[in-house]
């Protein structure tokens, strides 16, 4: 069984071994089901890595069956360790709560009584060394001490063990381990005058004075049972809001509470400080907490994020380490994570086992089981087949009966992992079986499951035990008993559904949903989350042996992210009998190398190459001329010889020199280099510029790289690898070395492994969730702008406007991707004239892959479409249409740029320009005003498709703003029972609020309209489009949603 995140190939197999067989001469038995894990994986990687090759280069280059490579995994075990990272940080803030309340409890308990207990005893000396009679003195005392106070503590950071180089050897907290305060609002005598302030400048602060915001970073925690705090913040050289200069003001924030946030501290914030007239190297910053409301408690801290101080540019990710602790000091980060309530634990599968219809004539299916120790936790099940019979998995979920399931909501992923279509049915039952003659056994309940490009091959099923269907199945007398008590649930295919013959693999597994925080994550996200974390938790607990398992390896550099390349073609001489193929290999969506094999004939002298560009399709030598690159090309342990070029087009020259060879270089590749060959490029020399300066290459200017064979003495098939990366990635001084090693076939250990997990861990907690932009999908409603400029004014995002006038649902999810437009048996020339892609007259429009026709592009929208990709060309979409209801118009497409000719002759997605470039940062979808939800229930689906497709990291619906409540209540309430506070329904907020946000006195239409729950017509143009004012309602009230929502953060 072969699950895709065991495919790293990063080792040999001889090292890991001897690596593993020492490992447990150290430890013993202990270790024993560590080696099990380990030597199942190492089985996975010896299938990826060819037999004695040692470099992991090599194996990262490979592709396993299912397209999975080491860039891939990842990228997705970086989204994974931030939500690891995340939850760790809120348990441990939940233990820390959970602390002070049994502290608290204790000393309501034994105010007065502090014989032997050094708790009490030591609470009762205040921090300006007032002893107290009693605890409860101390404790009242403490609570009526007005906000002031806090202006007095010296300092957030301690002056500890200072070397005298300005850096600090390690960390020396307060009780708390931070600044903490109590503060009640209704005790506070003058709101007005609450401030701290610590000087950051001090040797009592961060001991330096910091100039740019990668110098510290501030860390805010209120405590209470309000939502959100307004907080404001300046930099100064007082401690105080007076004397301002130009520039300096105070900002304020509105911080969720009850988790540590970041204070978003500006460069302009330094800048105007340092630009005072009066300014000598003090900085101090000022919290403004005169708009705390109730009661709780406010924390801070600052912390020292100096690269040269803290030796990591990564440390603040780890900051919070000392807290984290607290969870359980000794213990490793795989037991911390499966500690986590929140986490939610795959449900233990038992009684698996397969059927199939008796009569079939050849049907086959099997399964395996993925485990964790002795406990399965997830199955693999296969099915051949050669009829159209049925066939079946079935999975008893634990050792439980239903009467432990009742009221419980559990999850069911599934993947094809053949990423072959599918549709199957998942059953829930009470046997191995959908039925028996005396009715005691049967399926409950029937959920259809559609697996295929749309949604990656993965999806989920909920199944909800709340049903009362369930509960009527489980209480009838005739299944009384444990044995008719179980609960099951089976993976069927071509039962009511039939399926083309042949071969299917479906992974899957389950866990419980019923209060789990995950619930709403994206079946991509917990189906990598489930199987990474396993191979985290083993190389954690192997690295744990010296109790490194949080500690940084700063002299190991990680592997660069490979640059994406465009446009990779495999070429020969025409009469040459010689061929070549390339495959690329992907991360996401981009091309990150590919694999090319040159079949040379015997006595054919003919050449035969591949090209790539790197960047994409409008990359050119202006974006990269400040870059250097090392590009990577490497055997499968085979003497190879070839020719690297670089040139400006994917040949290496033309009569007229508008195509030319910038570099080349004769590459032998043999045991000697290790079968691997690294050329490094700068192209900031002079002699590239003056290469692409030439005036008629003007029109030619991409950056591409060749690599060319001839059969000199070479006969059969020849294997290589090639992928280029940007090494202005490159931090620390001795990385040429270290990478070097790599490319020339230095295994990477077990605890190197370890820490690249750690590097991950941390870097993810800067970069993966980072939000820079919006994009929005929608009608004339979005189109028409307005509310989209002033969002974009409020939260300081560009806001990319992808609303396109009278389009109805399809045409908006087709161009969003989610049913992307699909086009066949089509010729691509050569050179860039158009090519029919649909007429209207014939074809009534282009059709999708859910098998919709669409109209794109009848009334504008064209840069939201183009450039357009089919089979990664990019070209343009045009409707030549006169109108928009032109009945004689068509869709045609040229490329953009000249090339080779391309036939396509299977189903190939159409690409639009927003769909590759905007689908990620933050979504909001606003569709339906022209119509295409046929129900409810398909309302909920489609948007659901459009949030699996794209990469968001967050995504905003909003709700028809036409209609009445009555009519409006039943899809108002389906779209907000599945997506909660996520779902806005304008509809309800302009008919109650719009007119007062506006300022607009309502006219009589007004009131008759929001008595039924209608947007009032003062804010319309006409029944449905809005005029200025209500466009600007929008955009407020929608900033504010999400600032709620904590989206921006």
């Amino acid at each position: 069984m072969r699950w895709p995140y065991e495919k790293i190939g990063v080792t040999t197999t001889r090292a890991f071994r001897n690596l593993l067989n020492k490992i447990i001469g150290d430890i013993g038995a202990d270790m024993q089901e560590h080696k099990n894990r380990a030597d199942n994986i190492q089985a996975q990687v010896d299938n990826l890595v060819a037999d004695g090759d040692s470099s992991p280069e090599a194996a990262q280059a490979r592709v396993g069956t299912d397209g999975t490579n080491y860039t891939t995994l990842k990228a997705r075990l970086d989204g994974e360790n931030q939500n690891v990272m995340s939850q760790l940080a809120s348990k441990a803030e939940q233990v820390d709560l959970e602390t002070q309340k049994s502290r608290i409890d204790n000393i309501v308990a034994n105010t007065d009584n502090t014989e032997g207990n050094a708790e009490l005893l030591d609470i009762r000396t205040d921090r300006f060394g007032k002893v107290f009679a009693t605890a409860g003195d101390a404790v009242r005392a403490a609570v009526g001490t007005s906000l002031k106070k806090i202006g007095s503590y010296p300092g957030v950071i301690q002056d500890n063990q200072n070397t005298g180089t300005g850096g600090y050897s390690s960390w020396k907290i307060n009780a708390d381990g931070y600044f903490k305060s109590y503060f009640d609002r209704a005790l506070i005598v003058d709101p007005g005058s609450c401030n701290t302030s610590i000087n950051l400048s001090s040797i009592s602060g961060l001991g330096f004075t910091p100039s740019t915001v990668g110098d510290f970073a501030v860390y805010v925690r209120i405590t209470t049972n309000r939502a959100s705090m307004r907080i404001g913040h300046l930099l100064n050289n007082v401690g105080g809001w007076g004397n301002l200069q130009t520039g300096q003001k105070k900002d304020y924030v509105d911080h969720p509470t009850n988790r540590w946030v970041k204070v978003p501290i500006l460069q302009t914030q330094i800048d105007t400080l340092r630009a005072r007239t009066d300014y000598n190297g003090t900085v101090i910053l000022v919290f403004d907490l005169s708009n705390l409301q109730g009661s709780g408690y406010f924390e801070f801290m600052v912390l020292d994020t100096r690269t040269e101080v803290r030796k990591n540019k990564n440390y603040e990710g780890i900051a919070f380490k000392a807290e984290i602790a607290q969870v359980a000091e000794t213990a490793t980060i795989a037991e911390n994570v499966r500690s986590l309530e929140n986490m939610p634990l795959k449900e233990v599968l038992t009684e698996n086992d397969v059927a199939k219809d008796p009569s079939t004539t050849g049907n086959t299916n099997s399964f395996a089981t993925y485990t964790s120790g002795t406990d399965v936790i997830g199955v693999k099940s296969s099915f051949n087949f050669v009829d159209q019979k049925y066939a079946y998995s079935f999975h008893r979920m634990g050792t439980k009966l239903w009467r432990d399931f009742k009221g419980k909501k559990y999850r069911v992923y599934l993947q094809s992992d053949l990423k072959k279509d599918v549709t199957l049915q998942l059953e829930v039952a009470n046997a191995g079986a959908w039925g028996s003659d005396d009715g005691k056994t049967g399926a409950i309940k029937k959920f259809t499951i559609t697996l295929n490009a749309a949604n990656n091959w993965q999806t989920f099923c909920d199944i909800d035990f709340s049903d009362p269907t369930y509960d009527a199945w489980y209480n009838d007398p005739l299944r009384a008993g444990d044995l008719y008590q179980r609960v099951f649930y089976l993976v069927v295919i071509n039962d009511a559904i039939k399926q083309p013959l042949g071969t299917y693999e479906i992974s899957h597994f389950a866990y419980e949903v019923t209060n789990s925080i995950d619930a709403s994550l994206s079946s991509k996200t917990v189906l990598g989350f489930a199987k990474e974390l396993d191979l985290m938790n083993a190389k954690v607990a192997i690295n744990s042996l010296d109790n490194r398992v949080d500690v940084i390896e700063s002299t190991l550099q990680k592997i660069p992210q490979k640059q994406a390349l465009s446009s990779v073609w495999a070429t020969k001489l025409s009469a040459s009998t010689n061929t070549i193929d390339a495959t690329p290999y992907v991360a996401g969506r981009n091309q990150i190398g590919f694999k090319m094999v040159a079949h040379l004939q015997q006595g054919d002298g003919g050449y035969v190459y591949t090209s790539a560009r790197i960047g994409s399709d409008t990359t050119n030598f202006a974006d990269l001329k400040t870059k250097k690159f090392r590009f990577v090309i490497q055997t499968e342990g085979k003497d190879t010889n070839c020719l690297f070029r670089l040139t400006n087009y994917s040949a290496w020259g033309s009569v007229d020199g508008s195509i030319a060879t910038s570099f080349s270089k004769n590459l032998t590749l043999n045991a000697a280099n290790d079968h691997v060959v690294s050329i490094d490029i700068d192209l900031s020399e002079q002699v590239f510029a003056d290469f692409y300066a030439v005036e008629n290459r003007a029109s030619k200017q991409g950056v591409w790289f060749i690599i060319s064979f001839e059969n000199t003495g070479q006969v059969g098939d020849y294997p290589v690898y090639a992928y280029v990366y940007d090494l202005g990635q490159v931090v620390k001084p001795n990385i040429e070395t270290e990478m070097q090693k790599k490319n020339i076939g230095e295994f990477v250990t077990t605890d190197e492994l370890a820490t690249e997990v750690d590097e991950l861990r941390q870097e993810i907690v800067d970069n993966t969730n980072k939000v820079d932009k919006i994009v929005c999908w929608g009608d004339s409603l979005t189109a028409g702008g307005g509310w989209t400029t002033t969002l974009s004014n409020l939260c300081g995002l560009p806001v990319y406007n992808g609303g396109t006038g009278g389009e109805g649902v399809k045409e908006i999810m087709a161009r969003q991707g989610a049913d992307v437009m699909i086009v066949n048996n089509i010729t691509i020339p050569a050179d860039t004239s158009e090519i029919l892609i649909a007429s209207r007259a014939t074809d009534g429009g282009i059709k999708t892959q859910l098998g919709k026709t669409v109209l794109p592009l009848l009334q504008g929208g064209g840069a939201h479409v183009n450039p357009s990709y089919i089979d990664g060309i990019a070209g343009t979409l045009r409707w030549t249409g006169t109108s928009y209801d032109d009945i004689n118009g068509t869709w045609v497409w040229r490329r953009n740029e000249a090339g080779e000719a391309r036939t396509i002759n299977r189903p190939t997605p159409l690409i639009t320009n927003f769909d590759k470039n905007y689908n990620d940062g933050i979504m909001i979808i606003y569709m339906g005003q022209n119509g295409g939800f046929a129900s409810d229930a398909e309302a909920v689906r489609l948007h659901k498709l459009m949030i699996q497709h794209s990469n968001a990291k967050h995504t905003v619906i909003l709700g028809y703003s036409s209609g009445t409540a009555a009519e409006r209540e039943s899809y108002e309430a389906a779209m907000t029972n599945e997506f909660g506070r996520y779902f806005i329904s304008l509809r309800e907020y302009l008919s109650q609020y719009g007119l007062d946000d506006a300022g607009i006195t309502p006219t009589q239409a007004d009131m008759d309209a929001m008595a039924m729950g209608k947007t009032p017509p003062s804010l319309l143009v006409d029944s449905v489009h809005y005029n200025a004012e209500c466009k600007t309602v929008i955009g407020h009230m929608l900033y504010k949603k999400m600032r709620d929502l904590n989206l921006f953060d």
